[in-house]
């Protein structure tokens, strides 16, 4: 089912521009992680039975895959996000004042390598790894868990 389940919505998603592709999905993995049954049933086809787990800074994950920085900037989708397999997630940002963001467009697609990059794409690995030491991750620990 996965199999045929990629073709096509890609092929649907490629035919929206890439930052309304973005909101949908993001919009679509939110719903489903509202939903505990469809949640649990998604989670048994995406997560791997076999992940190595990796301590990291004194924190456990589950796996060594994880979702970088920039796909869920307001942390609405975080459950459904957790039920495809990743073993660590980054939503969310923290900063004092509302921030206007970059200009569009912000997502852009390159069709040929298969890549859809955001502005920080160079950096969003770095981010990733240093948002775990920041103090808003136990800040954000506390408050969604």
């Amino acid at each position: 089912m996965i199999g045929l389940l990629y073709p096509l919505s890609r092929s649907l998603l490629f035919r929206l521009d890439a930052e309304a592709a973005h909101h949908l999905s993001l919009a679509t993995i939110a719903r489903v992680g509202r939903v505990p049954g469809l949640r649990s049933a998604v989670a048994a086809m995406f997560t791997a039975p076999d992940a190595d787990p990796v301590d990291v800074f004194g924190l456990r994950f589950p796996n060594r895959v994880g979702l970088a920085a920039g796909y869920d900037k307001d942390g609405d989708g975080w459950r459904g996000l957790e039920c495809l397999g990743f073993g660590h997630i980054e939503v969310g940002t923290v900063t004092p004042e509302p921030q206007s963001g970059n200009p569009k467009p912000r997502v852009f697609r390159l069709v040929d390598e298969r890549l859809r990059p955001g502005r920080l794409w160079d950096t969003a690995l770095l981010l990733s790894c240093l948002s775990l030491l920041a103090v808003g991750l136990f800040s954000a620990k506390r408050i969604l868990f």
